[in-house]
């Protein structure tokens, strides 16, 4: 059973994981991508801006209208300008109007899985998402290509 767990868990190196971060790493010439969750109740107006590590907005969106459940977004790596921006750690912070109330939303991102380390009887499994550091197997929330 150990092995077959291994072999589970080796096959997720290279593949993406959507975890509960507002920050993921970007490599140069990529998308970064996931998911705005606005529940039942949904939001509108929803705006979406990339921010650097230095805290600066690289790029926004505004959407106008009623949006619910599971919002899905893929950035394209560029700013305003459509310039490529360089590799790094980027933050995705979303707002919307929920039940007439402007409220910040949380965003659910995407992280390359660089590697996997096993766990035992009282240690979990763990993977390692680039530029995001260690998540238990548990904490996965959808595993993609």
């Amino acid at each position: 059973m150990t092995s077959s767990q291994a072999l589970m868990a080796s096959s997720l190196v290279g593949q993406k994981a959507l975890v509960n971060s507002s920050s993921s790493y970007l490599t140069q010439g990529n998308t970064l991508s996931g998911v705005i969750p606005t529940g039942t109740d949904g939001a509108t107006d929803l705006s979406l801006s990339v921010v650097d590590a230095s805290g600066a907005v690289v790029r926004q969106y505004n959407s106008t209208g009623s949006v619910s459940g599971n919002i899905p977004f893929t950035w394209d790596g560029k700013d305003s300008s459509g310039n490529e921006v360089a590799s790094g750690n980027y933050t995705i912070k979303a707002n919307g109007i929920v039940n007439g109330v402007s409220q910040d939303l949380t965003a659910q991102l995407y992280g390359q899985v660089s590697s996997v380390t096993l766990g035992n009887t009282t240690t979990p499994t763990t993977v390692a998402l680039q530029g995001l550091g260690s998540y238990q197997l548990g904490q996965l929330l959808e595993i993609s290509k």
